[in-house]
């Protein structure tokens, strides 16, 4: 019976496996930012990394970058309500915004 690479990662034990749940992870977090977020601002941002209770968003210019600063406080009270909260999102306790500009 042929398996898929995801369910062979999750079978594999260490770093793979880890590093298979954070990319899990990452994507469910950015889902969940796209939904809250709304378009056009969710068209502009994504999710780069979450460790430690801290989240990291690139947004693609400072005019967005601003616009999600605003939104961060509703961000964080929605993702720290249990019923609105994804695999770990409630631990969120910090968003740092970075610029990383699309390339042309």
């Amino acid at each position: 019976m042929l398996k898929s690479v995801g369910d062979l990662l999750l079978a594999s034990k260490g770093t793979l496996q880890s590093l298979y749940r954070h990319c899990q992870l990452l994507n469910c977090l950015q889902a969940e930012l796209k939904l809250h977020l709304g378009s056009p601002l969710n068209s502009h941002c994504w999710v780069a990394n979450f460790q430690n209770g801290r989240m990291v968003i690139y947004v693609d210019s400072a005019s967005w970058a601003t616009q999600l600063r605003f939104r961060i406080p509703s961000l964080l009270a929605h993702w720290s309500c249990e019923e609105n909260a994804t695999p770990d999102s409630h631990l969120i306790k910090e968003v740092i915004i970075k610029v990383y500009p699309k390339s042309p």
